[in-house]
C-alpha cells in the first residue's frame, strides 16, 4: 500500500504522502525538502535529561469524535468550525463505529535551560482484533509508520529546534491525529491530519484519508462505489465552481484541471474522500485548489439524492 510506505515522510516532516496531491506551503522559515523515506525503525525513545515523556493510554470508546474535530491543533478556530460544518459525520455513524482512536503519545523535549523547544504528538487507531483481524493488521501498519516517523522527527529536529529557540524563541511542533468519520462491518474510513510548525507565519497543515474494506483490510477506491464517474465529476466541478464564486473567484486559475487529475488519478495525483451512512465526501486540502487564506474545500454528494452515480454495495 503506497500510502503506508510513504506515510513516514509526512510525519518526518512537512510532506507526507505527496501522491495525495501535495500541499506546498511557502511561509518563510518552513522546511520544504524532506527525505523520501526513513529506513531506520526505532523501537523506543531513550529517556534523557533534556527529555520529558508523557505517555497516556486512553480507554476505548464507541463514540468517535466528529470528523476533523479531534484535530484542534491543526486548525485555527475559524478553520475548525468551517471543517466541522462541512464534513462532520452523522451521530449514527459514531454509534456503529468499529474503530476507536487512542491519544497514544505525547513528548516534549527541552533545552538545557528547561524550555520546551519541540513537541511531538500522535494518535493510534484500534479495532477488535478477533472480529476484524485483517483490518486490525492494516491499522497496526499505519500506527507503526506514524510512530516511526514521530520518533525520527524527535531525533532529526531536536538540535535545529534548540537553535531556533535560542534565536527566535520558536517552539517546534509536530502532531499527527486521527479521526474516524465512518467505520462499520463493511468499510472503515480514516482521516489522518498532520500539523507541523517550525517558524513562519503559520504552521503546515495536511490531511490524508484511507478507505479500507473492514473484512479484508485492503484499501478500496471511491471508484468501487461509483457507477458513473464522468457524471459525478461533472457534479463535483459544478459544486466547486459555486464555492469559487462564493470566495470571489479566488481559487487558482487551473483548479478545475487539478481537480480532474485528482479525481481520475492522473500524474500521481490522488483524491481524499470518505463516506458516511448516506453520502460521500470529497476533500481538497489547503493549497490544492486555492491559496491558504481561502481554506480547504469539501463537496458532499448524497447517495439518496443522486443514486445514479453510485453502486449500492456499501450502503445496503
Amino acid at each position: 500500500m503506497k500510502k503506508i510506505r510513504l506515510m513516514i515522510v509526512c510525519i518526518g516532516l512537512l510532506g507526507l504522502m505527496g501522491c495525495n496531491g501535495p500541499a506546498t506551503g511557502n511561509s518563510e522559515g518552513q522546511i520544504e525538502t524532506i527525505p523520501s523515506y526513513v529506513e531506520s525503525t526505532q523501537e523506543s525513545i531513550t529517556s534523557e535529561e533534556n527529555t520529558t515523556i508523557e505517555e497516556s493510554s486512553v480507554e476505548s470508546s464507541t463514540e468517535i469524535t466528529e470528523a476533523l474535530e479531534s484535530t484542534e491543533v491543526l486548525r485555527s478556530t475559524e478553520e475548525q468550525e468551517s471543517t466541522k460544518e462541512e464534513s462532520a459525520p452523522d451521530k449514527e455513524n459514531e454509534e456503529q463505529s468499529i474503530v476507536t482512536v487512542q491519544n497514544a503519545y505525547s513528548v516534549e523535549k527541552k533545552n538545557d535551560a528547561g524550555n520546551v523547544v519541540l513537541t511531538v504528538r500522535y494518535d493510534m487507531a484500534k479495532t477488535d482484533e478477533e472480529k476484524y483481524p485483517k483490518l486490525a493488521e492494516t491499522l497496526n501498519q499505519i500506527n507503526r509508520k506514524i510512530q516511526e516517523g514521530s520518533e525520527w522527527a524527535m531525533e532529526e529536529y531536536f538540535r535545529e529546534a534548540q537553535e531556533r529557540y535560542d534565536q527566535d524563541e520558536v517552539e517546534y511542533e509536530f502532531t499527527y491525529s486521527i479521526s474516524v468519520p465512518f467505520a462499520n462491518e463493511k468499510i472503515t474510513c480514516l482521516i489522518l491530519n498532520y500539523y507541523g510548525y517550525n517558524g513562519g507565519a503559520h504552521g503546515f497543515v495536511d490531511s490524508f484519508t484511507y478507505a479500507l474494506d473492514s473484512q479484508t483490510g485492503e484499501e478500496i477506491s471511491y471508484r468501487d462505489l461509483i457507477s458513473d464517474e464522468d457524471g459525478l465529476f461533472a457534479y463535483l466541478l459544478e459544486e466547486l465552481e459555486r464555492q469559487n464564486v462564493a470566495y470571489g473567484g479566488d481559487f487558482y486559475d487551473n483548479y478545475q484541471e487539478t481537480a480532474r487529475k485528482m479525481f481520475y488519478q492522473i500524474d500521481a495525483f490522488t483524491q481524499n474522500w470518505w463516506i458516511t451512512s448516506n453520502k460521500i465526501i470529497f476533500y481538497y486540502d489547503f493549497y490544492e485548489l486555492a491559496p491558504y487564506y481561502v481554506g480547504d474545500q469539501t463537496v458532499e454528494v448524497s447517495v439518496l439524492e443522486h443514486p445514479e452515480f453510485f453502486r449500492s454495495a456499501y450502503w445496503n
